[in-house]
């Protein structure tokens, strides 16, 4: 990336700071390193374990993340968004069938997660799409509940990137979660196959962590980029009123309104369509390597 020099420092330090770990490697100094070893390296319980909770947003919503078990464990992650803008996990549930040898229905573990939410007031349960009856069970509650968006590779990448700048914080009484940093691993044999895997032990935190920030948390920067759109065609079809209303009068201003914001719809829908297209063809990161 630095022997390109149409890029200014300032986007380069905006690209560095986008990845962490062997995404790093490959997208900013491209060189393309194996995934091994453990996952989160850029996990530091000194900088990302707090032992108090946190000044707390209280305007933010809240939110849990659960990775769905039955003999594997079941977890339940409390995220509150703090003042600094970092999202913690405060509260952690954490049960283990196969552990325990006494294997809890989906009714039990909907009793657990309302004793869990006790008066909070939860925006959305983020919940393991694959967990279909447990789903079944909460709505049948009244709770709300978000499939996740279960991209393994692209949210690992989005929570590495994450802790990278800080953005992501852990008591210290989620015990269990904070022990998974340690010991979830990419998969050594699926990397010899050329893939980019964990393995899938150890991963139930990591799982219920991931969900969160690629479900919640990447789809609030979309809709950012929507309304930023949204803005952007108002003040498009403005300008083009005012400027029509100066040459042609106020009268065919307001005809050509229909048209202008049509003509803008289109421009944001092609966007979206490209951006989306580029964005799976790996044309963005291949950029980022030059």
């Amino acid at each position: 990336m630095d022997d390109n020099l149409s890029l200014s420092d300032k986007i380069k330090a905006r690209y560095v700071n986008q990845y962490a770990g062997v995404f790093y490697d490959r997208y900013i100094c491209g060189l393309w390193v194996v995934a091994e070893g453990i996952i989160y390296d850029m996990f530091d319980k000194e900088k990302h374990v707090l032992k108090t909770k946190p000044k707390i947003n209280q305007e933010e919503y809240k939110y849990i993340s659960c990775d769905y078990g039955t003999q594997n464990p079941m977890v339940f992650l409390l995220w509150e968004k703090g003042v600094n803008e970092t999202w913690y996990a405060t509260k952690e549930y954490y049960y283990s069938g196969r552990k325990k040898k006494v294997q809890r229905t989906d009714g039990q573990y909907a009793d657990d997660l309302v004793e869990f939410i006790g008066n909070l007031n939860i925006e959305y349960v983020v919940i393991d799409p694959s967990a279909a009856s447990f789903i079944a069970e909460l709505r049948s509650r009244g709770i709300n509940v978000k499939r996740a968006r279960n991209d393994v590779k692209n949210g690992i990448r989005e929570v590495s990137n994450m802790l990278n700048k800080n953005q992501l914080g852990f008591l210290e009484s989620c015990k269990m979660t904070i022990n998974e940093f340690a010991v979830y691993v990419w998969d050594s044999k699926a990397t010899d196959r050329g893939e980019d895997a964990p393995i899938k032990e150890n991963d139930h935190c990591m799982d219920a962590i991931r969900y969160f920030v690629n479900t919640i948390l990447i789809n609030k920067n979309k809709f950012a980029w929507i309304i930023g759109c949204i803005l952007g065609c108002a003040f498009q079809v403005l300008g083009y009123a005012l400027f029509e209303t100066i040459l042609y009068g106020f009268p065919a201003a307001i005809a050509s309104i229909p048209s202008n914001i049509i003509q803008s719809i289109v421009g944001i829908v092609i966007a979206l369509v490209l951006a989306t297209a580029l964005e799976k063809s790996n044309v963005f990161k291949k950029l980022k390597k030059v």
